[in-house]
């Protein structure tokens, strides 16, 4: 699955599969939230929800370094970004962005995690008030310890 001149390791790969895989669990998510007999799991389902949606945020910042990485302190943001248009992996043939485009897709992600991390507080919020109202098996405690969040 190499596209000229590019060579994928299998870690990135597994970024192709791990998030194909995470679209089919929420895909599986939707269908099963309905169903009367999983009331009982949603506090703990939406705790993992939660702390999936925390991780996806983590992603993107991981994802911005990966494509414009940190600079030291005393380099300015045009060097950082000339850099990193000197390494953009080009999978298309295409130019690497400009500094503005570049500028913007920091910004778009940064956007998308403050906005995944939202989601999670109020995901969060939701399970608490389940967590009050339904008496139901305990899967996950403190979400913020979980395996999960360690990763």
């Amino acid at each position: 699955m190499n596209h000229p001149g590019t060579s994928f390791t299998d870690d990135a790969l597994a970024l192709l599969d791990d998030s194909l895989q995470l679209l089919s669990a929420a895909a599986r998510f939707a269908r099963h939230a309905d169903e009367r007999a999983s009331a009982g799991l949603m506090p703990s389902s939406l705790g993992l929800v939660e702390e999936t949606l925390y991780a996806l945020g983590r992603g993107c910042d991981h994802a911005a370094s990966a494509l414009i990485p940190p600079g030291d302190v005393w380099q300015t943001a045009s060097r950082r970004f000339a850099l990193s248009a000197d390494a953009w992996p080009a999978l298309t043939g295409g130019a690497a962005p400009s500094h503005e485009r570049q500028a913007q897709l920091l910004s778009a992600l940064g956007e998308t995690r403050d906005a995944l991390r939202v989601a999670a507080e109020r995901c969060g919020a939701a399970r608490t008030i389940l967590e009050s109202t339904i008496a139901g098996p305990e899967l996950v405690r403190d979400h913020r310890h979980s395996p999960a969040a360690i990763a």
